[in-house]
Parts: structure tokens; sequence; C-alpha cells
């Protein structure tokens, strides 16, 4: 019993393996209520929405900006090719299309606080989920 059935890390649930499967960055919490009945899990773009409005409020962006972390949030969760990009600070990244439609890097230039911004967001638990979950757009 004990070699069959106990003591198998492999069955047991962590929070990667609930990242991984779900596809969604979602804190533990939130896998709990979920599982308990109480809450609804949220998608992953309401997830990444939720930290975008997060920073926002707390840098107090300006809405231009808030849409910079929003374009760039979304990528980062969505392509891992673009996450290790932003992780290794590869100004090549905002060469997306995504970016152009924003004004560009001369737009970016505008954003004051963004190299704090984008270290938060670096930090951030959907980053940090992300990368351990394995998601892929």
């Amino acid at each position: 019993m004990n070699e069959q059935f106990f003591h198998k890390p492999e069955w047991y649930y962590s929070p990667d393996k609930l990242v991984k499967s779900y596809g969604v960055p979602a804190p533990t919490p939130s896998f709990i209520y979920h599982a308990l009945g109480k809450r609804i899990l949220p998608n992953k773009e309401q997830v990444v929405d939720d930290a975008v409005d997060s920073l926002a409020a707390r840098f107090n962006l300006r809405y231009s900006e808030q849409k910079w972390l929003q374009a760039l949030a979304k990528l980062v969760v969505d392509d891992p090719e673009a996450r290790q990009q932003f992780l290794e600070d590869d100004v090549n990244i905002f060469t997306r299309a995504q970016f152009r439609q924003l004004g560009d890097v001369q737009q970016l230039r505008k954003f004051t606080e963004r190299e704090q911004v984008f270290e938060a967001l670096r930090n951030s638990s959907i980053i940090r989920q992300s990368l351990s979950g394995g998601l892929a757009a």
C-alpha cells in the first residue's frame, strides 16, 4: 500500500501544478475557493487585468501608461519568448505590433516611472506563476 498509493509526490497538488493544469496564473487561494464552490476561478485575462489594475493604482499611472502595462503584461504571460525578453530587460520586446499601436518607443519614453513599474511587474505573482506553471498561449 505504501509503495503503490502513499508518498507519491507526483500525485500531490502544488501551486505550480494547479497553474499549469488550469492555464491560469491565479494565486493558490483562488483555486481553493473554487474547489470549495465559494468563488468562480478567474480566467487568465481577469488575473492579468487585476494585476495591472493593482500596479496602476500603486504607481498612480496615467491611462496611456496603464495601456502600455496592460499590453506588456498580456504579452509576457502568453508568450514564453517575450517573457524571457522582458525578464532579461531586452528592449526588442517593444518592437512588437501591440506596442507600435500604442505609439512605439517614442511614446514609451514618456512613461516616466516605467523602470519601477516594469520591475514591479517582473516581481509580480503573475510572472512568477507563469514561469513556474509553464503557461503558454
